[in-house]
């Protein structure tokens, strides 16, 4: 059912302003500094595999698997057993609320167990999905379900959770996640048997399709959304029913068409060697086995991080993890090219490289941003003997040119937690499964980083104080490229990670996005007056907005056009004020001044 289950501790990054270790603290994109993480979940019992999300409006979501244990310390640690639940921070992963639970009984059923969880917010929306296996009631029968909160994840109704697999499964696995547009896409597999899910209705109903079905063992490792709403899932295959061999595991892409269930993969992309066994005697299918994960850029960029052996054609090789990623025709193999190593866990200890680099996550930001995180049991030796049953850390490292070269040395993340068993001074006992999880929270980005047009008046006004500065005009003027549009300008940068390109949906819907990208055509005029007073010409920087004039409202200008091409207007399509900087805007070319 699970593809990895042992033990206690859970770890999980959230990167540009958190990291969790069953905790979360304050972790700036590239920051070199100490962290101190704290704790979630409960102080009895186990809490197992973590996931994350932020949207952008200081809300951090955490769930967890909850499976009840020992009360003496809290009451609520003996309660709700094998149960997927959810905590909720407010202010950014500062703090959190207590955990609740997502769906006691989904679909009107009381499964025994639940587990797997894994979370999507629709930037669009605001809704908060959580995916979740449940099983149980008949034998090895696994039903995926889709909880839906349009609450900030304060409720999740019994209505709006919905089973996403059509069929009877048995065995389903590893669910993954994405949303966007209203959109709900879940790639999960049953062994050879690839599967997406598909909402169309913001969750009500699903509707699913086999998209492929190669190899033995399939498993969904991750996702991410493109600009233009595709749906791209990392997978790892096994090529045997217990993913030995050489090669063990094969890694894919595949992409589904926004909107639809149509799915076309990638080529094998790389492969990994069988991995190392488990030193104890039962910790669950190919422990420490092939892992792949999924990430894109501001720039469209994608990255995949991914398992290997120290030596690729070596059985048992001690693992460690590389990223390749891909810029244009990313379902063909040419389209990926290898970048660099992730790890580095021979930086300090781990002696002939004899540890073991584990579970990557990846994650990108702006342009060339990724960061990646990965455990590895380097500080095992600090002992005197590579056992892999000690010195367990969670590492993470940043890169700003796309993985070529590294700003800093991996950082640990997890820290020692002395009221904890399985937590040592060196590192946990062992990594307790592939449950890690890494997120952007786009209210954590420094707001002083935000590019805005604001700037645009300190060179426009009339006792603007930079109108007699062409050099600081110019500046102006070039900083603001990336929100000029054919129809406008922006209202935030279309690489920031808070970025919303379509103003649409309902009034809350619009209002999130009025100022997070939407585009302003009456801004125009302050940017025609920087230009010239930069001493550039504004050749034809006019004409989409002359030939909006009868697209929208006839003979008139819009309030407000979608950020993301081709900027189809919204708001009110006879806004005073659109018209007005467009007739200013052409006179002042008309005068040169």
């Amino acid at each position: 059912m699970i593809r990895r289950s042992i033990g206690r501790a859970i770890v999980v990054a959230v990167v540009a302003a958190l990291a969790v270790w069953l905790a979360i603290p304050t972790v700036a994109l590239g920051s070199t500094g100490a962290l101190s993480p704290g704790r979630l979940g409960f102080c009895g019992g186990d809490d197992w595999e973590p996931a994350i999300a932020a949207d952008a409006g200081k809300h951090v979501y955490v769930l967890i698997t909850h499976y009840a244990g020992d009360p003496a310390c809290d009451p609520a640690s003996a309660q709700n057993g094998s149960r997927i639940m959810i905590q909720v921070s407010k202010d950014g992963g500062r703090t959190f609320a207590a955990p609740r639970v997502v769906a006691d009984a989904p679909g009107g059923t009381g499964y025994p167990s639940q587990a797997d969880p894994a979370i999507a917010v629709d930037a669009s929306t605001g809704a908060v999905y959580v995916a979740f296996l449940a099983y149980g009631v008949n034998g090895g029968h696994t039903d995926i379900f889709v909880a839906k909160s349009t609450d900030a994840g304060q409720t999740f109704p019994a209505a709006s959770t919905v089973k996403a697999n059509a069929k009877d499964c048995k065995n389903c696995d590893h669910e993954k996640v994405l949303a966007s547009g209203g959109n709900v896409y879940v790639a999960f597999s049953q062994a050879q048997y690839h599967f997406v899910s598909l909402s169309t209705d913001g969750g009500r109903s699903y509707v699913q399709a086999t998209v492929d079905s190669s190899f033995v063992v399939g498993f969904a490792e991750g996702g991410v959304l493109d600009a233009t709403g595709n749906a791209w899932f990392a997978w790892g295959d096994c090529e045997s029913s217990n993913c030995t061999g050489l090669p063990a595991v094969d890694y894919r892409v595949s992409r589904t068409l926004a909107g639809t269930t149509t799915t076309a993969f990638s080529p094998v992309l790389a492969q990994a060697p069988q991995a190392p066994g488990c030193p104890y005697g039962s910790c669950g299918f190919a422990y420490f086995g092939g892992q792949d994960a999924i990430a894109i850029d501001a720039a469209g960029t994608l990255y995949l991080a991914w398992q290997d052996g120290q030596s690729h054609s070596t059985k048992l090789s001690p693992p460690v993890v590389n990223l390749s990623r891909c810029s244009t025709d990313c379902l063909s193999g040419g389209g990926w090219s290898f970048v660099n190593r992730v790890d580095d866990k021979a930086a300090s200890g781990c002696a002939g490289s004899a540890c073991y680099a584990l579970f990557p996550q990846v994650l990108g930001g702006a342009a060339g941003h990724v960061s990646v995180t990965w455990m590895d049991d380097r500080n095992d030796s600090i002992d005197g003997t590579v056992d892999h049953v000690d010195g367990w850390n969670l590492w993470y490292r940043t890169s700003t040119d796309g993985g070529t070269t590294w700003t800093s040395a991996g950082q640990r993340i997890s820290a020692y937690d002395p009221s904890q068993s399985q937590s040592g001074p060196n590192g946990f006992l062992f990594p307790y499964g592939d449950y890690t999880g890494l997120t952007l929270n786009p209210s954590c980005r420094d707001q002083g980083r935000m590019l805005r047009p604001n700037q645009l008046l300190a060179a426009s006004l009339p006792y603007a104080p930079l109108r007699h500065d062409a050099g600081a005009a110019a500046g102006i003027v070039r900083a603001c490229a990336p929100l000029v549009t054919s129809v406008g300008i922006r209202s935030l940068a279309p690489d920031d990670p808070a970025y919303l390109g379509r103003h649409r949906g309902g009034p809350a819907q619009r209002d999130r996005a009025y100022h997070q990208g939407t585009v302003w055509p009456w801004l125009i005029g302050p940017y025609v007056d920087a230009v010239l007073r930069s001493g550039a010409g504004v050749g034809g920087v006019l004409d989409g907005l002359e030939g909006h004039l009868s697209e929208w409202g006839l003979g008139s200008v819009s309030e407000t056009t979608d950020g993301d091409a081709p900027h189809a207007a919204t708001g009110c399509p006879f806004q005073a004020w659109s018209v007005a900087e467009l007739l200013r805007a052409r006179a002042l070319r008309a005068s040169g001044s």
